[in-house]
């Protein structure tokens, strides 16, 4: 590794020197002054009760068994890739200084050596150099020629075999729950890698929640006398009414932005879903289809053009990289993002400096044509960890990574310290104030991230108690999930696997049609090119190998099927 670490070292070294001059990325933090990253700041979890990190007497009970520690005699070290969550970022340098870890390092007798990447050509650059850490996070599905070449590659080894023996509490998890086993499998059955998710261990299943959906001001929705739209024919009642009042009050009644949207398109994009499409492969009448070349693509098209020429959407959307401003400068009126960085985030920081100001959640839309679906594929290229041929404790690495299944790593790994970040309380673990109304200078969620992983897609077994407490604690986050789960999955794809040979077939052919029809739908939605010109377009894109694309998206969910 020590390309990457060179790399590495070069870009942190960079970044601290920017951060010594006083500049700040406006996306990770949220005021000018950035918090002190000693760790004096913050009161440290006493070790005084737990075993030395070198005896091995102690033990660990979990629900099945034992985990006998430390998990190593003798100390080990670990080198783990893995993006840094902005949440830690903003306030400390590296996954080392959070206190779980800290006292899982004491436990196991196992230290980790954080890599953090920047960017994704960290990770190319590590695979084309061979030149591995002995862990590696990362959307594994998406590396080129997917997860069965990084393994017929030799960079990542198959799991199948050792899991049951060395990683019992994420085996068992996973037999109890084989829907979601399904999906992180390659089509032979082949393990490889342990993801997060969201743990009841109550009943030992896995809880699903909707972090991104479409939301609209509510006090507007007041003013104008309608209320919160259903339909995309309600939703365009709404949009003229907020663009023909002035709704935001400060006497110019042309400034309004009833729909933002920035230069990816989103809030745009999964409006198709409200016609039974999307903008890619999904499913239809039980068979895939792609989308663009359908004529419910063209109703979709029809939509947004209309709504962009009667200047309902902001017209400097290919520019916009932060259409969150919009919502927060008092001018737009409706849009899509995540719930906490977005609509939360907002709509507190919306209030506060105009006072009267609401931002509440909307339900998908539901068209013309009864069809009422999110786009998005559910459990689709997760984050998930794997070990790599570089590894020379893979026994040890599979038991430590485990841990983070058991009944107390879910614990330490979710809520961190006992007494500290989380207390017991009649049997259920609660937030402490240090975290949830901290004093430090930190958001909640930074202050959280500094002791646990409880807001963090990192692999373990998220205690749902702890989404109770932060993401279900307000009437306005409960409705949110009433709101956002009410559309269907039905168009979406399983998270299907291809083989090395599809894999580089299927980019060949996709790269310049998923450009084309970027370019279009742009096109189409503002004007320069007339809907009169669709048949054209599907005909372009049917020239350009759509059809073997199809065979080879079925062929794959052929065999996800059967697995």
């Amino acid at each position: 590794m020590n390309k990457i670490k060179k790399a590495l070292s070069l870009a942190v070294c960079t970044a601290m020197l920017i951060s010594a001059a006083g500049c700040s990325s406006s996306s990770n933090s949220t005021s000018s002054t950035t918090p002190s990253t000693s760790s004096s700041n913050i009161p440290s979890a006493s070790l005084s009760n737990s075993q030395p990190a070198g005896s091995e007497t102690a033990s660990m009970p979990v629900s099945d068994g034992t985990i006998s520690m430390p998990i190593s005699a003798e100390p080990i070290t670990l080198s783990y890739f893995i993006k840094m969550n902005g949440a830690m970022s903003a306030t400390m340098p590296t996954y080392e200084d959070v206190e779980c870890f800290k006292r899982l390092e004491e436990i196991t007798n196992i230290h980790i050596e954080w890599i953090h990447p920047s960017s994704n050509d960290q990770f190319n650059l590590m695979i084309s150099s061979n030149d591995l850490p002995d862990l590696i996070n990362w959307q594994l599905t998406t590396a080129k020629g997917g997860s069965e070449a990084l393994i017929n590659d030799g960079i990542i080894i198959p799991l199948t075999d050792k899991m049951a023996e060395f990683a019992p509490n994420y085996t068992r998890i996973m037999n109890a729950n084989p829907e979601l086993k399904k999906t992180t499998l390659l089509d032979d059955g082949t393990q490889y890698q342990f993801i997060n998710f969201n743990y009841d261990p109550t009943d030992n299943t896995i809880k699903t929640f909707k972090i991104l959906g479409p939301y609209i001001r509510k006090d507007w929705l007041d003013k104008v006398g309608l209320g919160i739209p259903k339909t995309t024919d309600e939703m365009y009642t709404v949009l003229k009414a907020f663009k023909d009042n002035d709704v935001n009050g400060n006497g110019d009644p042309n400034d309004e932005i009833p729909f933002v949207c920035g230069k990816s398109l989103e809030p745009v994009r999964v409006l198709s879903g409200a016609f039974g499409t999307r903008d890619s492969f999904h499913m239809k009448d039980g068979e895939i289809v792609y989308g663009p070349i359908q004529p419910e693509f063209k109703e979709y098209l029809t939509m947004i053009n209309k709504w962009y020429s009667e200047g309902l959407i902001n017209s400097d959307f290919p520019v916009n990289d932060n259409p969150g401003a919009k919502i927060l400068s008092n001018e737009a009126g409706s849009t899509y993002s995540s719930m906490g960085s977005g609509l939360i985030m907002q709509s507190t920081a919306l209030a506060e400096e105009y006072p009267g100001a609401e931002l509440v959640s909307m339900p998908w839309l539901v068209g013309p044509n009864g069809n009422h679906s999110v786009i998005y594929d559910s459990n689709a290229n997760p984050r998930a960890t794997a070990i790599t041929t570089a590894n020379k404790h893979v026994k040890e690495s599979l038991r430590w990574i485990d841990y983070a299944y058991s009944a107390e790593g879910s614990m330490l790994t979710t809520f961190g310290i006992e007494g500290v970040s989380y207390e017991m309380k009649d049997g259920y673990p609660t937030l402490t104030d240090l975290v949830m109304n901290n004093t430090m200078g930190y958001n909640q969620e930074e202050a959280i991230a500094r002791y646990c992983l409880g807001p963090i897609n990192y692999p373990n077994a998220r205690d749902y108690r702890f989404y109770e407490q932060v993401n279900l604690d307000t009437e306005m986050k409960r409705q949110i999930q009433v709101d956002w789960n009410q559309a269907t999955e039905d168009i979406c794809m399983p998270p299907i696997t291809l083989n090395t040979q599809e894999s580089a077939q299927y980019s060949s052919i996709m790269a310049d049609i998923k450009t084309y029809v970027d370019e279009m739908q742009v096109k189409f939605m503002i004007g320069n090119e007339s809907l009169d010109n669709f048949d054209a377009f599907v005909k372009n894109i049917e020239g350009m190998g759509i059809e073997q694309a199809r065979e080879i998206q079925k062929a794959a969910l052929e065999r996800y099927n059967q697995r």
